[in-house]
């Protein structure tokens, strides 16, 4: 099962309603990633811990404005190794829902010791802008 968290409102709404891992018992149950998420004036970052997950075996996909992370961990073990297994292969998945007026045709993605950390930038109209201040009506400018 994926979940979808909601970047429009509020960050901050994301961080409070849980970027948690939710490990769940069974095989094949899928888990969540955990992740920090940072708002720059140009950009998304998302920066999610994907330990042991090799780039071949992750997938991201932007859709409608849905970032979706999906990987798998494996863990190899040999006919003769015996003893209890606590790691087991399983599904990784989490998503984003992202406020309009990110720029979908240039997000970048790389992966570094065991962070994946993906960049969404925002369209040029969506980042903040330097407002001139005039110090007379008549529109002469004095400063920026």
């Amino acid at each position: 099962m994926m979940t979808t968290w909601s970047a429009i409102p509020v960050l901050g709404r994301v961080f409070e309603e849980g970027l948690r891992s939710t490990s769940r018992g069974s095989e094949g149950a899928t888990s969540s990633i955990p992740a920090d998420i940072f708002e720059k004036d140009n950009e998304f970052t998302f920066q999610l811990d994907v330990p042991g997950v090799k780039i071949e075996d992750l997938q991201i996909t932007l859709t409608d404005r849905v970032l979706a992370v999906r990987g798998v961990r494996h863990f190899e073990a040999e006919e003769s190794d015996t003893g209890t297994r606590g790691r087991h292969s399983r599904p990784l998945a989490v998503s984003y829902e992202l406020p309009e007026g990110i720029d979908g045709e240039n997000l970048t993605a790389g992966l570094a010791d065991g962070v994946l950390t993906v960049r969404v930038p925002k369209q040029p109209k969506m980042q903040p802008r330097k407002i001139a201040i005039a110090s007379r009506m008549d529109g002469e400018q004095v400063r920026e």
